[in-house]
């Protein structure tokens, strides 16, 4: 070990070999100015909870199940989709 050596981790630094979290990575995007993600996340949970509040029975257990059941097909289409990507075998013909 070498005496006098400050070995922490500045705040918002990234340790080696630790990818950044998707919250950190936006906040270093809102640092750098560029809110527009920050801001669509934003705005699209604040319509979001307005339309849940104004509906009732949008945020419960039958619902979310109903959405899930309704977007597993295209989960699974685009996961497939995006390993064929990932391996550099282009194929976007579904």
């Amino acid at each position: 070990m070498i005496e006098g050596a400050d070995l922490s981790v500045a705040p918002g630094a990234v340790a080696a070999g630790v990818p950044p979290s998707p919250a950190g990575r936006l906040a270093a995007r809102a640092r750098r100015g560029d809110i527009r993600p920050v801001a669509a996340w934003i705005l699209m949970l604040a319509l979001f909870f307005t339309y849940a509040s104004l509906q009732s029975g949008v945020i419960s257990n039958a619902q979310i199940g109903t959405l899930c059941a309704d977007t597993l097909p295209l989960v699974t289409l685009a996961l497939g989709e995006g390993l064929v990507i990932i391996t550099a075998g282009i194929d976007l013909s579904v």
